[in-house]
């Protein structure tokens, strides 16, 4: 179906939103990580860390800000999906990648719902369904055990795969720059490659953990980013004060992508 102009505008505006909330985010989570290296206390995941912003001074208006931004990067993710603006195509690599959108749209949307609910209840609510959730609904399937592991396998696959785009700068076709200064240039790709590298070794964990719950058919095997971080610290505070460096690398590449992404609504 055709898209007008106005709303192509318009969708592009909310993507560039959706990423700088992002960045927020992953800035919260960067700055925790950092605090827990330094005191020893344990690090947090996602809702851990928009909890943290509700915690500040106006937390409510900003949590809600936070969720309206979340919300648009997860109708962003599903105009990837469906309308192909990456142009994957649809041979089975394709798909894949699109469904790879749509899940992130999925994750990102409970993300926005978490970030509602706790501004209207004062950070009052639980946390929305976990990894261990997911595993015990996919362990109760036919073949449970193999789901599990498939999905575990897929993420160490997108670790790799993002681990070759960190250190192939091949991140760089996603963005405008030729609209940027030298220096702006830098920064955005230095950002990019610790960024995205970061964030392939909490994926490939996290594929990790799957695997560990497939194997023991244990749902309380699994974890994400939380865990991640967790089994980071247990190396030693270096691991865990690189990983936060890592991740505050990645939420200023975000602010890139919210300002130079290159943003398309797919096939006319």
């Amino acid at each position: 179906m055709a898209i007008s102009q106005e709303q192509r505008e318009w969708m592009e505006s909310y993507a560039r939103f959706g990423y700088l909330a992002k960045g927020v985010v992953y800035l919260t989570i960067g700055l925790t990580a950092a605090w827990a290296a330094r005191s020893g206390a344990r690090p947090e995941g996602s809702e851990a860390a928009l909890s943290t912003i509700l915690n500040q001074p106006f937390g409510q208006a900003l949590l809600m800000v936070v969720g309206v931004g979340l919300l648009g990067y997860s109708c962003w993710r599903f105009v990837q999906a469906f309308r192909d603006t990456e142009f994957k195509g649809t041979d089975a690599s394709g798909m894949v990648q699109r469904g790879g959108y749509a899940v992130s749209g999925l994750i990102h949307l409970a993300l926005a719902f978490f970030c509602g609910q706790a501004a209207w209840a004062g950070g009052q609510v639980s946390g929305g369904e976990g990894p261990q959730s997911l595993v015990a609904r996919l362990l109760n399937q036919p073949f449970g055990q193999w789901l599990v592991g498939l999905v575990g396998l897929a993420l160490i696959g997108v670790g790799v795969f993002r681990l070759y785009t960190a250190w192939s700068k091949t991140f760089q076709q996603r963005m405008h720059l030729e609209e940027m200064s030298e220096r702006e240039k830098t920064w955005a790709v230095r950002s990019g490659q610790i960024g995205i590298a970061a964030r392939s070794v909490v994926f490939a964990l996290t594929g990790f953990f799957f695997l560990k719950a497939a194997q023991a058919a244990d749902a309380s095997q699994a974890g994400a980013l939380r865990e991640s971080l967790m089994a980071i610290q247990d190396q030693g505070t270096w691991y865990l004060t690189a990983m936060a460096f890592g991740l505050l690398a990645y939420a200023l590449y975000l602010v890139f992508l919210a300002r130079y992404r290159h943003i398309g609504t797919g096939r006319a």
